[in-house]
């Protein structure tokens, strides 16, 4: 019975998968290939130290810099990103979620911090709060089809959405609304997001290969295991 018992935790931790995360790299010096770019005249970034760096060059007119990350959860997930706007200027930084059914963002400008929650082109009402930081944490949880919206973890909103297909992300530096002629920044540092189920080239479905902690308890398993049945073999013999 002992035996059994080993053999069967054994087992159970060979086959525990962890959480598929896709979290791309700033390390630098190169933008994280997984993540497509389009910058308009007078945007510019730089990679490194853990940052990315979006820029607006002093003088640039009507313009801005979107960046896609090549990763699309279809059901539950968490996504995050932290982005320091102290020297945001007068530009805007949303970041955001969308495809034919859904449109979702984080917005924010010198003066206020927005939420915004669409489904099927019925929305709940953009809740507009005054900016009061310059260090942002943005949050989206999404559990079995209800999408909540965190601002440095609080909630700010949350709707049934359901799961109506892929979604795409987005995070982008504008000087449409309000043009800055200063050089301005923004510093993206961290950018992730957690499924149970995502399989792409940008982040591979986990297989269930355990990490280096599972693989101590393997080892320790299959060593009580095998102490066991020699155990056992020895009482066999000696009756």
């Amino acid at each position: 019975m002992l035996i059994k018992i080993l053999a069967a935790a054994v087992l159970v931790s060979a086959g525990t998968a962890q959480a598929a995360v896709y979290a791309p790299s700033f390390a630098g010096p190169d933008l994280d290939p997984s993540i497509s770019v389009v910058e308009g005249p007078g945007f510019t970034h730089t990679v490194g130290f853990g940052t990315l760096v979006i820029s607006k060059l002093a003088g640039a007119g009507f313009s801005g810099a979107t960046f896609v990350p090549d990763i699309h959860p279809n059901g539950d997930f968490n996504a995050r990103l932290s982005v320091d706007l102290s020297q945001l200027g007068n530009n805007a930084f949303e970041f955001g979620f969308s495809n034919i059914y859904y449109y979702s963002s984080f917005y924010v400008n010198h003066d206020i911090v927005s939420t915004r929650l669409t489904y099927d082109f019925s929305d709940t009402p953009s809740l507009f709060e005054a900016r009061t930081g310059n260090e942002f944490l943005f949050e989206y949880s999404k559990i079995n089809g209800v999408v909540e919206m965190f601002v440095n973890g609080v909630s700010k909103q949350s709707l049934y959405k359901g799961d109506n297909g892929s979604l795409d992300f987005f995070f982008q530096v504008s000087n449409t609304y309000n043009v800055d002629p200063n050089y301005t920044t923004a510093f993206v540092s961290d950018f992730r997001v957690t499924t149970p189920d995502i399989c792409g080239i940008a982040a591979p479905c986990t297989s269930g290969t355990p990490e280096p902690a599972s693989w101590a308890l393997l080892i320790a398993g299959f060593g009580l295991t095998g102490a066991a049945m020699r155990r056992r073999r020895f009482a066999l013999a000696a009756s």
